[in-house]
């Protein structure tokens, strides 16, 4: 029922409203609850569309923009996931990339977009074997990691992730550096 409310009121509301992109990211919530759920793969196109609706409805200085560019990239990452079309992986890419530029340097959001872009890149790697993407995703999640505070609940998720980054370099390259600095990012998680 929620949905269909959410639904009727994007019809509604004025393409020029400043709260359309809030109204759309409601209803793309509520899609992707229902996809997590039932596994429609409607559900996951639709919200994908509402996503892409609230980045088109959001001004590119909005402090909401990176936000519903994260959504974006999540839901592309999302159906990559079921049908490997490598265009939606690329395009969650270029997108996760946009967040970071406009996201403040010092933010916890950029330091999770970051650490978001990092696992769509060694997605991207695990597809294509390209190095360049693998040592950009670990880069990715080396400056994510480095403005995240120590006592941070989330560092855990982060390092695991830069973690999972080294291991992958170290299989092609078998530099012992990466291993070791793999160990201790997962020691440190």
């Amino acid at each position: 029922a929620a949905i269909n409310v959410w639904q009727e009121a994007a019809t509604l509301i004025p393409a020029n409203s400043p709260n359309r992109a809030i109204i759309l990211n409601n209803l793309g919530s509520g899609l992707h609850n229902r996809y997590t759920l039932t596994g429609r793969i409607e559900d996951l196109n639709a919200f994908i569309q509402a996503c892409e609706e609230a980045v088109g409805s959001t001004s590119s200085d909005s402090p909401t923009r990176s936000l519903h560019l994260n959504n974006l990239g999540a839901g592309l990452i999302g159906r990559y996931n079921l049908t490997r079309q490598i265009s939606d992986l690329d395009k969650a890419i270029e997108i996760l990339r946009e967040a970071v530029r406009i996201t403040p340097p010092d933010s916890h959001e950029r330091a999770m977009y970051l650490n978001n872009m990092g696992a769509m890149l060694r997605f991207r790697y695990e597809r294509t074997g390209d190095l360049i993407t693998l040592n950009e995703a670990i880069g990715s999640h080396n400056d994510g990691i480095t403005i995240t505070p120590s006592d941070s609940p989330d560092r855990p998720y982060w390092l695991d992730g830069l973690g999972a980054s080294l291991i992958l370099r170290f299989a092609r390259t078998r530099d012992p550096d990466d291993l070791a600095a793999a160990v201790a990012a997962y020691e440190d998680a």
